[in-house]
């Protein structure tokens, strides 16, 4: 993620369910799920997936929620 802004952007990232967009990380997880990114800098955000068995209903949405917009 880039932050082209003049000021720090601050975000949180959190995983739901696709269906009824509970929080819910099932197979997945996300690093970093929070952070500060300066201005005229950019960050890397991680999502993996450990599936441990098959499963159909695996609809999951990465939400990243921006402070101040």
């Amino acid at each position: 993620m880039k932050n082209t802004s003049l000021i720090n952007l601050n975000y949180r990232c959190k995983i739901v369910n696709g269906e009824s967009g509970i929080p819910d990380t099932g197979y997945y997880g996300i690093y970093p799920k929070m952070g500060t990114i300066a201005p005229n800098c950019d960050d890397q955000i991680t999502v993996k997936f450990s599936p441990t068995e098959v499963d159909e209903t695996n609809f999951r949405l990465l939400m990243i929620q921006i402070e101040n917009r």
